[in-house]
């Protein structure tokens, strides 16, 4: 006999955003449908905003009209301004203090239209966001616009959402990605709109924030029908996702993979028992440089900056390299490999090969400086050689 499902029968829903205009908003709901809080985040404290904004659009009012044009059920609605919309950036802590509070109030689904490209904000995000998931929260998340890597989008327990322009042929859909190399799991098509508002006019085009508001909607609409868990919420996704996949997603990154790199790459070749690679990360974290750690052996983990590469097997070794020295903000980038799959990497793009004194260096075709590791005592001496060879 198949188990009922219990229903939430109105999604609880939280916009992390920026103020709301809440009488436009009031235009577009529909039957059981309501605004039941506007909070701002002031000095780490979740209050009440009683300010108004009637004379124009913001950023979450514009994702709220589309959010509201695609969910069909009942739901509540919570807004948390996080930012101001003459500012670039939100502040971590101020995104922390929102995503703890929904937390603690019951939320169902967080629309997020925003998150930090810095890799230093990662660690502090993977904590909550995290403990949300395991308490069912669904956390939709948009990339930034800037094709950068972004936390939490990138993050295994949330869904990420980007944006596809639509064409002629195709105005409406996404595609689900199991192995993206960007770690975003949507692709949205965000059709064109403009409208007028007070005499001013709005564009919602391509933007990855809308894109997240599309999947919210979806998201809350299976959250009313009874789908709870992150795992079945993805499944159904997945079976409601475009099954050919539009050129466009194929064409985002290429030039990630033709570009020169200018940040200083190490290569580590060891065997799996090594440590050398995590060591050398915490020494470059310790030092306040931030950068990324790819790894044969080492699981990810974006909280001591570590992916395994094997999560994205589309992709070579070397393209891999290639795409996160340039998606990411980093001072610098360490790809741990086999003797085997570092033959794959093309050494005019490494700064410096880290090797086990039985790796024979003359394998490599070009001139690179080579250290063998096991030459050394202690990690500190090592660090210091490879650090003045890198400041030089």
């Amino acid at each position: 006999m198949q188990r009922s499902r219990k229903k939430i029968t109105r999604p609880r829903v939280a916009f992390i955003d920026n103020q709301i205009n809440r009488s436009y908003i009031k235009t577009l709901l529909k039957k059981e449908q309501r605004i039941v809080d506007v909070l701002t985040v002031s000095n780490q404290q979740v209050v009440q905003d009683q300010r108004a904004i009637n004379n124009n659009l913001s950023h979450a009012t514009l994702c709220s009209k589309i959010f509201l044009n695609q969910v069909t059920c009942g739901c509540e609605l919570f807004y948390l301004n996080i930012w101001d919309e003459g500012e670039t950036n939100a502040n971590i802590d101020a995104l922390l203090c929102a995503l703890i509070w929904c937390l603690e109030n019951d939320i169902h689904l967080v629309n997020l239209s925003l998150g930090t490209t810095r890799l230093s904000d990662a660690s502090k995000l993977l904590t909550i966001v995290n403990q949300l998931a395991d308490n069912n929260i669904i956390i939709i998340a948009a990339s930034s616009n800037q094709q950068k890597l972004t936390f939490p989008a990138a993050f295994d327990k949330i869904i990420g959402v980007k944006a596809i322009p639509e064409t002629q042929k195709r105005k409406s859909g996404f595609v689900y990605h199991d192995n993206s190399i960007d770690r975003i799991k949507i692709s949205c098509y965000v059709p064109n709109e403009s409208l007028m508002y007070k005499e001013e006019y709005y564009y919602l085009g391509t933007s990855n924030s809308f894109a997240a508001a599309i999947i919210s909607a979806k998201i809350c609409d299976l959250l009313s029908e009874g789908f709870r868990s992150l795992d079945e919420l993805k499944i159904k996704l997945k079976n409601q996702a475009l099954i050919k996949i539009p050129k466009q997603v194929h064409k985002a990154y290429r030039l990630y993979f033709r570009s020169t790199i200018e940040i200083p790459i190490i290569a580590i070749v060891n065997d799996s028992s090594s440590q050398i690679a995590k060591k050398l990360n915490e020494y470059f974290l310790k030092h306040e440089y931030q950068g990324m750690c790819l790894s044969e052996n080492l699981g990810t983990n974006f909280s001591t900056r570590m992916l395994n590469i094997a999560d994205f097997k589309y992709y070579s070794p070397r393209k891999i390299l290639q795409f996160y020295a340039h998606y990411c903000y980093a001072d610098y980038m360490i790809i741990e490999s086999s003797e085997k799959l570092f033959k794959q990497l093309k050494t005019k793009e490494i700064d410096l090969v880290l090797h086990h004194s039985s790796f024979n260096i003359l394998k490599i075709k070009r001139k690179v400086t080579c250290i063998s590791y096991s030459d050394y005592e202690d990690y500190t001496t090592l660090f210091s050689e490879i650090y003045r060879y890198l400041s030089v």
